[in-house]
């Protein structure tokens, strides 16, 4: 059997029965792929690569750069409130 139409009848399978069951199919569908022999890996996931940020600028000046920044809190009676607060 090909490999390919193995891995679709596997994952034609899983789905059907993920509908029936709600638990994880995983381990047997490795159990599965040892019985029949087949060494398909399981790809690990890709991670992002981020770009690193960029160095924060020193001011020269006083008021040269602003930052802003959300704020909440709640009173003694249980009403919530949110500030913006700009420095």
């Amino acid at each position: 059997m090909h490999s390919k139409t193995v891995r679709d009848l596997v994952k034609r399978l899983s789905g059907i029965y993920r509908n029936r069951c709600p638990v994880n199919l995983k381990p047997a569908v490795y159990r599965i792929y040892r019985e029949l022999e087949l060494n398909l890996r399981i790809k690990p996931r890709r991670r992002l690569k981020r770009e690193k940020p960029e160095e924060m600028a020193v001011p020269d000046a006083p008021n040269v750069v602003w930052s802003m920044d959300f704020m909440a809190d709640r009173l003694l009676d249980g009403r919530q409130f949110r500030l913006r607060c700009a420095t």
